[in-house]
């Protein structure tokens, strides 16, 4: 699929180096490629699928489409890897310079990631033990504002105080947390405090809820235009 994908992309041209290849692409099954942009809304989405099908002839889809596989592009889990549904969203936040509309947008918006528990980890976890590094990887790949895009990950020496701690509590444990992550240049940061409970049977989790509640400011690469002015809560 990584072939197919840069294909396709490589049909743009109104990409700019080192630009993000990322947005919404209309495709026939054989790669031809009609439409690409990068921004949001309904009412285009349905103006330019509109567009295409007045024109549009279905080829024969190309064997190489069901047979082959990019293993460069597919990303799975490692045997006995536990996965945990993550969202995130901005409960309040002042966009007063974004166009009409967006700061509407961005407020609803749901971001959805995956945390990996990778096999090693799942039974201290269920054991009520946070091994060191999963408890980084949360910090470093999930404690951030993927609601507007995709965001910077956070580098190892951004972490200024990173605690997460299991306690028994009746049938499983509670988690609590407090982080403070911040980039030495103080472009982007993240404070908050996480509460959460797991639980386990038979050394698997059957539960992983955890609620990371604080403040969040700046923006990254490709989710500056437009940040919220100061910290938004997220």
């Amino acid at each position: 699929m990584g072939e197919f994908y840069r294909g396709l992309y490589e049909q743009r041209t109104d990409l700019k180096p080192k630009q993000t290849t990322q947005g919404l692409y209309i495709f026939s099954p054989d790669g031809k490629l009609y439409r690409a942009w990068n921004t949001r809304g309904g009412e285009k989405l349905k103006d330019e699928l509109r567009a295409v099908l007045k024109e549009y002839k279905a080829p024969p889809v190309p064997a190489s489409l069901e047979e082959d596989h990019d293993p460069s592009s597919e990303r799975y889990p490692p045997k006995g890897t536990q996965v945990v549904n993550c969202f995130a969203r901005v409960t309040k936040a002042d966009w007063p310079s974004a166009p009409q509309g967006t700061q509407k947008i961005f407020q609803s918006a749901t971001g959805r990631e995956h945390l990996w528990v990778l096999k090693s980890e799942v039974p201290l976890v269920a054991r009520g033990k946070l091994p060191h590094a999963l408890v980084r990887r949360i910090a470093r790949f999930h404690l951030n504002d993927f609601t507007r895009g995709e965001p910077d990950i956070w580098k190892p020496e951004d972490l200024k105080k990173v605690e997460m701690d299991l306690e028994p509590d009746g049938s499983g444990y509670k988690l609590t947390g407090e982080v403070e992550i911040e980039d030495p240049s103080g472009r982007a940061g993240y404070m908050a405090k996480l509460l959460g409970r797991v639980e386990a049977n038979n050394g698997k989790l059957t539960k992983f809820d955890v609620v990371a509640r604080g403040t969040y400011h700046g923006h990254g690469q490709f989710t500056h235009n437009p940040a919220p002015e100061g910290a938004s809560s997220w």
